[in-house]
């Protein structure tokens, strides 16, 4: 032997074997590049707000910061409103990737007014939450989330929609040059108790001089309780004045729900052409 042929080695880290070699790298078939999986429950996204008897949206943000995982696996989320752990709510999932985000959605229905948690629960097993799951992770202490809610008890107000528009924003930025296209974005927000069904969402400018330039609306079928959607308005600005442009977006602009506040439906903003 000498000492240009092939050194192969083979280590084994952290439950991964790898094969390397001079001038190469491999990885033995079967073996995750980043070795067992490891959910990291990161957020539990609730409405400030509920009130008894009301469905709510609750997105529960789980990071897989470890290799894929490809068998049935189940996700919760629980209460404890009655002072001990209750089920709420569970999703399961065949698979997912390392190194990869998902979002999980629950409908939350609370039943008992009061100040309580709210936990999701990444790998959770038929006996609950507690490690470990079905999953066989690097780390097995990150997988819950606990949230505080505030829950109300249920009246005449609370059964209803509230919808808002909760942001506007620019693709580019303001200013630009005329002839740019323009994306108008706007997230529209259902801050109510109950759920929105079959609206429209206006968006009206008004040019430089105040003249009203354009009205254009899209529409949205259903937007949950504590949920938001993303309208996008395309402006094309090729023959058009520079200047200062209003723009108004309007949610419910044909005003067919009947909503909680009826006096927060608008939202404003100003573009620059030059």
């Amino acid at each position: 032997m000498t000492a240009v042929m092939l050194l192969v080695v083979i280590i084994l880290i952290s439950g991964f074997v790898y094969l390397s070699s001079v001038g190469m790298f491999s990885i033995i078939p079967g073996i995750q590049p980043w070795g067992k999986p490891d959910f990291v429950a990161n957020n539990l996204q609730v409405p400030t707000v509920m009130y008894t008897g009301n469905p709510y949206l609750v997105n529960f943000t789980i990071y897989n910061n470890g290799g894929d995982v490809s068998v049935t696996h189940q996700h919760q989320l629980q209460h404890n409103a009655s002072g001990s752990w209750a089920y709420a709510s569970s999703q399961n999932f065949d698979s997912h990737k390392g190194k990869t985000t998902r979002v999980v959605s629950f409908i939350f229905t609370p039943t008992v007014a009061g100040t309580y948690f709210l936990r999701g629960c990444a790998d959770a097993t038929a006996s609950g939450c507690n490690p470990p799951g079905l999953i066989d992770e690097s780390n097995e202490k990150n997988n819950i989330y606990y949230k505080k809610i505030t829950v109300l008890q249920g009246g005449s107000n609370a059964t209803k929609p509230d919808l808002t528009v909760s942001s506007i924003t620019f693709y580019p930025p303001s200013p630009s040059l005329k002839g740019t296209t323009i994306n108008i974005t706007a997230n529209i927000s259902n801050i109510g108790n109950d759920t929105a069904y079959s609206f429209s969402v206006e968006l009206r400018m008004w040019d430089p001089g105040g003249s009203i330039y354009k009205i254009t609306s899209q529409d949205i079928s259903s937007l949950l309780s504590g949920e938001s959607k993303i309208l996008i308005y395309p402006w094309y600005t090729n023959n058009v004045t520079a200047g200062v442009w209003a723009i108004r977006i309007q949610a419910d602009s044909k005003n067919v729900i009947n909503e909680w506040n009826e006096n927060n439906n608008y939202g404003y903003a100003n573009y620059t052409l030059t």
